[in-house]
């Protein structure tokens, strides 16, 4: 039993020395710990709050801001996630991306929102963060501070102008995540700033109100239908009255069969897979090319029954794409909610043909 606390207190001494030296710390000097060697790396001084470090490293090759980790966050993910409010000021006074996009679509104000502090808010919206940006759930950074109750954060939010009433994937507001935790001083700050549930906010009007950039363009793209939704249900039940028809023209066309795209039920969402169709008929057999993201990649051919079919697109030529009836309605769904589309989903939707 000694043996084991021993241990025990002898990792949880070295635990407490790796943790950062300082948090929430405005000044520009920061004292190293002797048991802490140097930063090697922007993303290690960004991480531990070393701006002086940081600083050299950045005089002698600026390019270094717009360095990269694993996961697609720059040094400003770093310093955001830490809440080094003097690293965040002089990554941004020397050109960093405020809303630099990293795996997830996350972006620092993401970041700051979920560990940092209202400073490090300020000073990203002074510096040119978007607040109201989306991940690729449609989380905005005052979803990520009112899920762990962040009162400080949410007003800071609130009071650079935030929009109140962004729903994410789910179709919830801030608000409903605050109701939902039972976290009466954030939903009131909230309300107070004119927030609503998901079910009252119409995205379109939401949208209207905002500037073009960066967010107005994300929002569509993260805004996900749900599978079980009124719209998915009856876009899956077109696809899935059509599906003779399509059936019908490969069966005709061979040269048609070399791209099919088609979609399968799995794991709550819908996936996508290219594939190339090997026979017509009921269950289709196809050779996949990609195989689904969240769902076990099936065998080499494998068969796909027509009522796991929900979207489907079939390229004729360079130019024309046959099918899409899913994708077609999702889309028209999201523009019927958002009042727009990205321009470069208007061409994709451009060029679907029926058959």
């Amino acid at each position: 039993m000694f043996v084991a606390l021993l241990a025990f207190a002898l990792w949880f001494s070295q635990r407490d020395s790796a943790k950062p030296a300082a948090s929430r710390d405005d000044d520009d000097d920061l004292e190293l710990t002797p048991e802490r060697e140097p930063p090697s790396t922007v993303f290690e001084a960004a991480d531990v709050g070393d701006v002086d470090a940081l600083r050299a490293m950045l005089d002698e090759r600026p390019e270094r801001i717009g360095l990269r980790d694993e996961s697609g966050w720059t040094p400003l993910h770093h310093a955001c996630y830490r809440d080094h409010v003097a690293v965040i000021r002089l990554l941004l006074e020397r050109g960093a991306d405020a809303n630099a996009v990293a795996v997830g679509e996350c972006v620092p104000i993401h970041m700051a929102a979920t560990e940092g502090g209202a400073e490090a808010v300020h000073v990203l919206a002074d510096g040119g963060a978007d607040l109201n940006i989306p991940d690729d759930t449609g989380v905005t950074a005052l979803h990520y501070a009112a899920l762990p109750g962040r009162l400080d954060v949410v007003e800071a939010l609130i009071a650079h102008g935030v929009a109140v009433n962004m729903k994410d994937a789910k179709q919830e507001t801030a608000l409903d995540v605050a109701r939902r935790l039972d976290d009466t001083e954030v939903a009131q700050a909230i309300e107070k700033a004119g927030g609503k549930s998901g079910a009252e906010v119409k995205m379109k009007d939401v949208l209207a109100a905002l500037p073009d950039g960066p967010a107005k363009q994300q929002v569509p793209r993260a805004w996900h239908l749900e599978l079980e939704s009124e719209e998915m249900q009856a876009a899956m039940a077109k696809a899935r009255e059509h599906l003779p028809r399509f059936l019908e023209h490969l069966a005709g066309n061979g040269e048609a069969r070399a791209a099919v795209k088609f979609g399968v039920r799995g794991e709550g969402i819908v996936e996508y897979v290219w594939g190339e169709v090997l026979t017509a008929g009921s269950p289709l057999t196809v050779t996949v090319t990609t195989p689904p993201v969240a769902v076990p990649a099936p065998p080499d051919p494998c068969e796909v029954a027509h009522e796991d079919v929900v979207d489907w697109q079939l390229k004729l030529d360079e130019d024309r794409t046959a099918g899409g009836y899913s994708q077609r309605a999702t889309f028209e769904a999201i523009r019927a909610e958002y009042g727009f589309l990205p321009a470069d989903i208007e061409e994709d939707l451009s060029h679907l043909v029926d058959l």
